[in-house]
């Protein structure tokens, strides 16, 4: 008595089929989804890598600078090797940030090489009225080294904010 229930109510191919073309524009649909959904997240983490990437060489340019203002201040005076180290270390500025941050760093070497020039003069017996002269001009150098240290901090933050990654 239960056996002629079973057939009735047992699927076939044929039932099946008409279901088959809705079924697999579905499952296209959601691979398609899918494919774009992988193909957005890996454009987000390759900005965020292109992102980390500047950061990492803007923060080497960055810290060349603070290491040739700590070199000024520590020395109180400069070399042209010095002068030419910093060119060499901060030479990809100028495709790395804005174009203030190149100026302000040539400012640096021209003050650099300020001191570097005050110091000869100082230490290569320089006449008295001119002495005087120098040495204000090389004391007001170095204070304008010691200042750089907040101001580069400025100058340099909207390039190495690194709370705008997104």
């Amino acid at each position: 008595m239960v056996e002629g229930s079973e057939a009735e109510n047992a699927m076939t191919a044929n039932d099946i089929l008409p279901y088959v073309p809705s079924l697999t524009a579905l499952l296209t649909a959601g691979i398609g989804v899918g494919v774009w959904y992988l193909g957005y997240l890996q454009h987000k983490t390759n900005a965020l890598r292109l992102k980390h990437e500047l950061f990492e060489r803007q923060y080497k340019v960055y810290v060349s600078f603070k290491q040739f203002i700590s070199l000024a201040l520590r020395e109180g005076k400069m070399s042209f090797e010095d002068g030419l180290s910093f060119l060499r270390e901060t030479n990809e500025a100028e495709f790395l940030f804005g174009p203030e941050i190149p100026e302000y760093l040539n400012l640096a070497f021209t003050k650099g090489n300020d001191l570097e020039r005050c110091h000869r003069q100082i230490s290569g017996g320089v006449v008295s009225d001119d002495r005087h002269r120098v040495i204000e001009e090389s004391t007001a150098l170095m204070k304008w080294f010691s200042d750089q240290y907040n101001v580069a901090q400025e100058r340099f933050r909207k390039y190495l904010n690194l709370t705008k990654l997104e």
